[in-house]
């Protein structure tokens, strides 16, 4: 029972080592879980609360770190691309 549960955290070891290799590709899949995971907190939470101050707080602390984390490899991606252009345009 442990190492299933422990599933979802390979998965996203995996992406991470993905992220790392190719930083577009991994910022895409990182924030793609981030954007594809709110809707279902949202309905599980809203589901057992009936708040909706209270789903936007647990969707910000579960899935918005997702996506932040996709951003900036996006981010980083687009940062190396345009160092090596400027310094292959020095040379």
């Amino acid at each position: 029972d442990f190492l299933i549960h422990l599933i979802p955290s390979y998965v996203l070891i995996a992406f991470l080592f993905v992220a790392w290799k190719w930083e577009l590709v991994g910022g895409i899949l990182f924030a793609a879980i981030g954007i594809v995971m709110s809707p279902f907190v949202f309905m599980i939470n809203y589901n057992r609360t009936h708040d909706i101050g209270i789903c936007l707080t647990i969707i910000l602390a579960i899935t918005f770190p997702f996506i932040l984390i996709g951003v900036l490899f996006i981010f980083s991606s687009i940062a190396k691309k345009k160092e090596k252009k400027r310094m292959a345009e020095g040379l």
